[in-house]
């Protein structure tokens, strides 16, 4: 066997071609150029090009040969070159890892809102993120979470809540992932959970697996595997260990059933979702009850946005009556006379006449008290004054009463 005769060579129909064409045909390097066209090295382009560029240097060298000699050997060439870039059964090197597709579909939230790398999601009331159809995000109503990455992984960083997937599973990758509380939890599919609970993490898995592992950047994530019908929970501090999970009967049958909107409660009620990031704020309508169904058969449903009823407007304060003026008429009538008692005295029978605005607050009790004079009575003359108003007894009523009444008191 030739160094040409290897697993990459033509089929034996085209070999016994270019041998009969290269017995008659132009005078062509055959075994630079069959090595050339068969090593797999180049692009199409550079291929077709060594084509041309022999057969014009054949026929510079023989211009006076057969033309069907010349003719034979343009399409030995052209089928050599055919066979070389477009024969299925070219030869491929295993060494080389496969690569997948994905196509890199951008993350949508509610109404087909574009979200995009580094933008911070806060939902109070809960909102859906897609990525064409393959992973569908319902975060949970209180969530907060950052995007990391859009595109053949969709990629969140959970700060407070819980998101729940439904992802499409993907041949040798990770299609969906949450970081949390310093751990990775990478999604094989199909659904899950994943919650910050008092500084845990719990990861629910209904169909498909999940690994948790501390996070190791772009590449495929090492750590325990959480299985359909399970649940781990894990802490920040201590390493990802089997010994966290558990089965969990009642979780799986809450998770399988058909749709990602059982894994949220009661809907609530609508509000706005700010999707935060360096450079602009957006707000996003929130839904209200939204009925989700499988994201592999079905494209997303339209939200519901409701809007909710106003809360009743609070009741007008109750005026509490008080005094009117005919019933304060006759105790206040008394109180000149009782204050008389007050009368300052001085030497040789001088009596000192005092002229007061008071102002008294008559409680619903009907007790009197002195919280005011003008111009002001002396420091000595304020016990006097204040136990004479307290001992005049009013009216009960429902509230307080405040009156502003002249006195003169040793005239």
């Amino acid at each position: 066997m030739s160094e040409h005769e290897r697993d990459d060579a033509p089929p034996p129909a085209l070999r016994a071609m270019i041998d009969e064409v290269r017995a008659s045909g132009p005078e062509l390097d055959w075994d630079r150029l069959e090595a050339r066209l068969f090593d797999g090295d180049g692009s199409v382009r550079e291929r077709s090009g060594l084509v041309r560029r022999e057969q014009l240097a054949a026929n510079e060298s023989a211009p006076r040969r057969h033309g069907f000699a010349a003719v034979a050997a343009g399409l030995a060439l052209a089928a050599a070159f055919a066979a070389a870039v477009l024969s299925p059964t070219r030869a491929v090197d295993q060494s080389k890892p496969a690569q997948v597709a994905v196509v890199r579909a951008p993350l949508l939230g509610e109404g087909g809102q574009p979200v995009a790398v580094g933008q911070r999601i806060v939902a109070p009331a809960g909102m859906w993120l897609r990525a064409a159809d393959r992973v569908a995000v319902r975060l949970e109503p209180g969530t907060v979470a950052t995007v990391v990455d859009v595109g053949e992984r969709v990629h969140l960083a959970l700060e407070r809540g819980a998101v729940a997937a439904d992802v499409v599973p993907v041949a040798g990758g990770e299609p969906f992932a949450v970081d949390v509380a310093g751990k990775r939890v990478a999604v094989h599919g199909t659904r899950l959970r994943v919650a910050l609970v008092g500084g845990s993490v719990e990861v629910a898995v209904s169909e498909g697996s999940a690994v948790v592992g501390a996070p190791r950047g772009a590449g495929r994530t090492e750590g325990v595997l959480v299985g359909a019908g399970a649940v781990g929970r894990f802490e920040p501090s201590a390493a990802a260990s089997a010994a966290n999970i558990a089965p969990d009967a009642k979780l799986a049958h809450d998770l399988v059933d058909g749709s990602l909107a059982s894994l949220t409660s009661k809907a609530a009620p609508a509000t706005t979702v700010a999707i935060e990031s360096t450079t602009a704020t957006v707000a996003a309508a929130a839904p209200g009850p939204v009925a989700v169904a499988p994201i592999a058969k079905h494209a997303p449903a339209a939200p519901t946005v409701t809007t909710p009823e106003p809360p009743p407007a609070p009741e007008p304060p109750k005026v509490l009556a008080g005094l009117t003026a005919e019933q304060m008429s006759e105790p206040l009538s008394k109180l000149g006379p009782a204050l008389q008692v007050c009368a300052r005295k001085g030497g040789a029978g001088v009596v000192y006449v005092i002229e007061q605005n008071l102002t008294i607050k008559i409680h619903p009790s009907g007790k009197a008290e002195l919280v005011g004079s003008d111009p002001g009575l002396d420091t000595p003359d304020r016990p006097c004054w204040s136990g004479v108003v307290a001992g005049v007894a009013f009216p009960v009523a429902e509230g307080p009463t405040t009156v502003t009444h002249r006195v003169v008191v040793g005239k």
